[in-house]
């Protein structure tokens, strides 16, 4: 009789342990479905403060880029600049082949130096400020310029230079380099600092032995080396992909790190 008990006892255990699984693993896709309700409303609410810049003109003269923009969002536009990010390129093989370092020489010293993404705050002729309120339209100018840094790993503290294209043009011939694709970058922040929009602009290769200046590299339009595409320039993607695709726009807060 005491093992029947004991046996029941059992059951009526597991059973309770399997009802407090199911319980709580309700709880967990509830709590889920709350969450994911609440960053929704958060990101419509924000909605209403989001910048949209329309590149309405764009051209480079010389080393310097001009842009007609209008801002179609709700909210202002903030920390309008220009990123720029420069590749050393050679030929291998009658194939592009990117170099990841570069070597600076001064007063007598080699350093290793590394490339990185540079933003130039750009400006208008009526104002200091890298700002468009909504419904705004103005034109925005900028020296086109480039960084490199001391140290491939440590970005945050690694001191940097910033550089011309004349002395870009240098540090080129001094490694005996001729080429370098380069990556002209729209960016802006929204009021909240959350949300940092990109539009390219520009994607060109430098031949320092035949362009004096950047807007010669970009009507010269030398065949691009291999690299990421957006869906615009392919132009198709299957369905899923469609579905899946997300800007930063829709996370609560940047899924990314630089």
């Amino acid at each position: 009789m005491n093992d029947v008990v004991i046996m029941d006892l059992s059951i009526l255990g597991s059973i309770a342990t399997f009802i407090v699984a199911i319980i709580t693993l309700y709880n967990v896709l509830h709590l889920r479905r709350q969450l994911r309700l609440m960053e929704k409303q958060v990101v419509l609410q924000r909605s209403e403060v989001y910048p949209f810049l329309d590149v309405e003109d764009k051209k480079v003269n010389g080393n310097e880029v001009e842009l007609r923009l209008k801002n179609k969002g709700r909210g202002p536009a903030f920390r309008i600049g220009l990123k720029t990010l420069f590749s050393p390129l050679k030929i291998a093989e009658s194939k592009w082949d990117f170099v990841d370092e570069l070597y600076e020489y001064e007063s007598g010293k080699v350093k290793r130096v590394y490339p990185e993404n540079c933003v130039v705050l750009l400006k208008t002729q009526h104002r200091q400020e890298s700002r468009l309120h909504p419904q705004e339209e103005d034109i925005f100018t900028g020296q086109i310029s480039f960084i490199y840094r001391y140290s491939k790993k440590a970005k945050l503290f690694s001191p940097y230079r910033h550089r011309s294209f004349e002395d870009i043009e240098k540090l080129f011939i001094t490694n005996n380099l001729r080429f370098v694709a380069v990556v002209l970058v729209l960016v802006y922040q929204d009021i909240t600092e959350s949300i940092t929009e990109q539009e390219p602009l520009y994607f060109f290769v430098i031949d320092f032995q035949k362009h004096k200046s950047i807007d010669e590299a970009i009507k010269d339009k030398i065949p691009l080396p291999p690299h990421t595409v957006s869906l615009e320039e392919i132009g198709f993607t299957d369905w899923v992909s469609y579905k899946s695709l997300k800007s930063e726009r829709s996370f609560v807060e940047s899924p990314f790190k630089d």
